[in-house]
């Protein structure tokens, strides 16, 4: 499938995602999400749990992993995802008809030439409506902020410098 492709069914995908669906990963590991086996705690999920609800495979996924599902399963870099993306830039530049959209938090100085470049210090989650579903992987589960909290939470994390982008597909 082509790279156009894959955005125009995700693009799909997150136009139909519900709260409803959402909430039902509320407090679930990865290895409940996974059905490739990625799941290992010490590695860093969000971007993981993102394209698993939304069916996004940009880039290196969960299955290239293991030689036996290469090539199988979801997106699993924030970076990519973000330069997938049809329209990017900061939050408070989101136009507030974009109800369904990604979230990232990452440092300014991370974004060059309108691109994430690939650096630790990222995250990212499906906004709806005012709210945020991410992976926490300091709790290894599925939790959900209000766009302003997921700003302060990851502040604390990558420092106060830290600003929110918004992705659309």
């Amino acid at each position: 499938m082509s790279k156009v492709t894959e955005l125009e069914t995700t693009k799909k995908n997150i136009k139909n995602l519900t709260s409803e669906k959402l909430n039902a990963c509320l407090g679930k590991d990865i290895k409940d999400i996974c059905d490739k086996g990625y799941t290992d705690p010490k590695i860093n999920h969000c971007a993981h749990f993102v394209s698993h609800v939304l069916d996004l495979k940009v880039g290196l996924v969960c299955g290239s992993m293991k030689y036996a599902t290469r090539g199988e399963g979801t997106s699993l870099r924030v970076n990519e995802i973000y330069n997938a993306c049809s329209s990017t830039g900061a939050w408070s530049n989101r136009p507030i008809s974009n109800t369904h959209c990604l979230i990232f938090a990452t440092l300014p100085s991370n974004i060059k030439n309108g691109e994430m470049q690939n650096h630790p210090r990222k995250h990212i989650g499906v906004y709806i409506n005012g709210t945020a579903w991410h992976y926490s992987n300091r709790g290894d589960k599925v939790v959900t902020d209000s766009a302003e909290s997921f700003l302060i939470k990851f502040r604390g994390v990558y420092g106060k410098d830290t600003l929110t982008y918004y992705g659309a597909l």
